[in-house]
């Protein structure tokens, strides 16, 4: 029988030696077993599988082989904000709709590091393509960090309603104009109030390390991101949204453009002017409010 030396458990911050892949304590919590969740914690209860049959009446792709339940990739598990947001672009067809999300990614590349070369160079970082290909929601997160400290915090607010951490990023001499926004988002949810609460009970029923790279709770790294505010400047507001999102996920990490680009223009902006120091309430040098969009 083919022999294979033992390696170690594949779940961060265990050290048991099996065969490759996870050990028997750790193999019920993978991501090819949904995390040891139940399909009703993930979402897919009795009411979900009544209104996606109503809505689509589509059986399981598995059909052909006696499947005959309803299929659930179709879970939309953001808050209730993004989900009407989004009832209206369900009617493009899916390709136009991905291609859309994907156009807005690099868009949102380009405007955090200000050069097509650039976002070039970020394609031979893998998670990448990743990012842009999935359409998950960190690269317009960072996008919308560097927007906060540059021009306006609505599409700040627009993202808190994906991960909550990115408030953190908040640049409190706009912070009237952040409130607003996210009054208005919440109102336009109005119609559909008890999403709300549904969503609660999911949030609820979730684990507090699920999906990370490293099973730190956010509860944990909550007050490490506290005191990357203490210092009110953007890039440690920034680092902060990262610290407190409530799961670390590999490409997770692509949001570090912000802080960075951050960092960049703060830099820049105090070797433009280096003998003003009169900071702004959030840390950069007053010159940077009127100049910082101008640094390369």
């Amino acid at each position: 029988m083919p022999w294979a030396p033992l390696a170690v458990c594949r779940q961060p911050g265990c050290w048991a030696r099996v065969p490759p892949g996870f050990c028997a304590r750790h193999a019920p919590l993978s991501s090819r077993n949904h995390r040891g969740l139940s399909r009703q914690a993930r979402g897919y209860d009795r009411d979900y599988e009544r209104d996606r049959r109503a809505l689509l009446g589509l059986p399981c792709a598995l059909r052909l082989t006696g499947c005959t339940g309803i299929a659930t990739t179709a879970a939309f598990l953001y808050p209730p904000t993004w989900a009407v947001l989004f009832a209206p672009l369900s009617l493009l067809p899916g390709a136009v709709l991905q291609a859309g999300i994907m156009v807005i990614d690099v868009l949102a590349l380009r405007y955090v590091l200000r050069s097509w070369l650039a976002v070039g160079l970020m394609g031979l970082f893998p998670l990448t393509w990743f990012g842009l290909g999935s359409g998950n929601v960190e690269i317009l997160i960072a996008g919308a960090i560097v927007a906060a400290w540059r021009h306006s915090s609505v599409p700040l607010a627009v993202m808190t309603f994906t991960k909550l951490s990115p408030a953190f990023a908040l640049d409190l001499r706009r912070i009237r104009e952040f409130i607003f926004a996210c009054l208005v988002l919440v109102a336009i949810t109005t119609p559909w109030f008890d999403l709300w609460f549904e969503y609660a009970r999911f949030l609820a029923a979730q684990p507090a390390v699920a999906g990370t790279i490293v099973p730190i709770p956010w509860f944990v790294r909550l007050p490490f991101a506290l005191l990357l505010l203490l210092p009110r400047r953007p890039w440690t507001s920034a680092l902060a949204a990262i610290v407190a999102i409530p799961n670390w996920y590999w490409y997770t990490s692509l949001i570090l453009i912000a802080p960075l680009r951050l960092w960049l223009d703060e830099r820049r902006a105090g070797e433009a002017a280096p003998g003003r120091h009169d900071a702004t309430p959030g840390g950069t040098p007053a010159s940077s409010a009127a100049s910082g969009s101008d640094a390369p």
